[in-house]
């Protein structure tokens, strides 16, 4: 589990859906909410779309480390940035009909009841999300 003490040596920002069937196009973002909120003073940020293509480009005045989005569509794809950041994509369906909390689902099982379903609802992503940010708190690069 993630311990205090690990939360000093990372900066995450975690862009978050907006929730009301807006896509992140039709926003001006950047006018709208310029930074990440603070959650953990200089270690953990939430924050939007826009923040986490800040976080990804080489800019990244807030040296954000890894970003972990959560949302129906991919703001920076899995990899590492252009900054350096981690990245990682968790797909969940903005209207909260996804089973957060339910068993595991392996990339390869979720792969597969994509495949079989397009509209296949993501089970237990919050295993997913606790997993890259244990890594992420872990992280000494």
């Amino acid at each position: 589990s993630i311990r205090p003490a690990q939360m000093r040596s990372i900066r995450a920002c975690l862009p978050c859906g907006n929730g009301w069937g807006i896509e992140p196009a039709d926003l001006d973002l950047a006018r709208l909410d310029p930074t990440a909120s603070e959650i953990i003073s200089g270690r953990l940020y939430l924050g939007n779309a826009n923040h986490a293509r800040v976080a990804g480009g080489g800019e990244n005045p807030l040296g954000i480390t890894h970003v972990l989005n959560v949302s129906n569509l991919p703001v920076l794809m899995p990899r590492r940035s252009a900054s350096g950041a981690i990245t990682e994509w968790i797909p969940m369906k903005d209207d909260g009909s996804d089973d957060l909390f339910g068993p595991r689902q392996s990339e390869e099982e979720l792969e597969a009841a994509i495949l079989a379903d397009p509209n296949s609802p993501v089970r237990g992503a919050w295993w997913r999300c606790r997993a890259f940010l244990e890594h992420a708190f872990n992280d000494q690069s």
